[in-house]
């Protein structure tokens, strides 16, 4: 049965209708092209936190596109597919279990290079709660994940190498984050939600899921407002005080090794749930000789990585330029 089953992952064709992996790549490139040109443009009147609709709205009309050049519908070739509500309930938890992981890296990462990106972060949510929460946590969960995992993974699965195409994706996912301080927990949280669409095969639980997580942060900046940011630290979120101590370090590291093994736990009783625990044991056995990069990928990386060392260097010299 499950040599059976290998094999059907492992045809040509990508399943559900999605994207071949030649055109899936195009989309990224023209993502790529469309972020960096038009996600510096200011309108009047709309909030920073909603960029990035300038370069999304487009991007649709894309996908659209390609997917008219390959007789499919966008629905079935960026993953809209039905999910069982009991994975929609291991989604919740797995979430709220990498966020203590995801803390772990980002402390991790702020010991290599400096903190100045998430303070810019901050400065960007200005305005009130309503505002922020949409263009923090509901416009990147639905564009993100429909780019992603909708558009990539969804096409890249279809050639049997799941464990690469997964592990490529989060690479992707990490590199349009373009910043260094970012990358690193982003391409982790790309890992889980990579294996939760090939364990699914639709793009609605990882929306979930990075609704979720991104929510936390508007949410987070209320509380802090509200009751204090140590109080937030030591009652709501313990594990976010990294690695500033002893106490502390020994609270994150051990509130993300539980994490951990809560995350392994929800991701195979999705597995179970959706019948595709053969999926889940192909990711981690890897295999298949399928090229998932063609020339559009590549130019595509090269853009964002030279993208993301212009963005670091003007916040380092930006950051230089104000009095101590």
């Amino acid at each position: 049965m499950s040599k059976e089953i290998e094999k059907t992952v492992s045809v040509s064709e990508a399943p559900r209708g999605a994207l071949s992996v030649k055109r899936a790549n195009i989309f990224f490139l023209w993502y790529a092209v469309l972020m960096i040109g038009l996600g510096s443009v200011k309108i009047p009147g709309l909030p920073m936190t909603w960029v990035a609709l300038i370069y999304y709205i487009p991007l649709l009309v894309v996908a659209s596109l390609l997917c008219r050049k390959e007789g499919k519908t966008i629905l079935t070739a960026y993953g809209f597919h039905r999910v069982k509500p009991l994975t929609i309930l291991l989604t919740i938890v797995l979430c709220m279990a990498t966020h203590s992981i995801s803390h772990l890296i980002s402390s991790l990462t702020n010991l290599l290079f400096p903190s100045f990106f998430e303070s810019a972060s901050r400065k960007m949510l200005g305005g009130s709660f309503f505002v922020n929460f949409i263009g923090v946590a509901i416009i990147p969960a639905f564009f993100e994940e429909f780019v992603l995992r909708g558009g990539m993974l969804n096409s890249y699965s279809g050639t049997g190498r799941l464990r690469a195409s997964v592990l490529l994706t989060a690479f992707l996912f990490g590199l349009m984050h373009m910043n260094p301080t970012q990358f690193f927990y982003a391409f982790a949280i790309g890992i889980v939600l990579g294996l939760l669409f090939v364990l699914t095969g639709s793009i609605w639980p990882g929306i979930l899921f990075h609704f979720l997580n991104n929510g936390m942060a508007p949410i987070s900046m209320v509380l802090e407002e509200r009751f204090g940011t140590d109080f937030v630290q030591k009652y709501i979120f313990p594990f976010s005080r990294g690695l500033s101590d002893l106490k502390s370090a020994l609270v994150t590291i051990t509130a993300a090794v539980v994490g951990l093994v809560i995350v392994v736990l929800c991701l195979r009783g999705i597995a179970r749930c959706e019948g595709s625990r053969e999926k889940l044991r192909l990711c981690v056995r890897g295999g298949g000789t399928a090229s998932l990069v063609t020339l559009p990928l590549i130019i595509a990386i090269v853009l964002m990585c030279l993208m993301t060392a212009a963005v670091t260097y003007s916040m380092i010299m930006s950051l230089a330029s104000v009095p101590a």
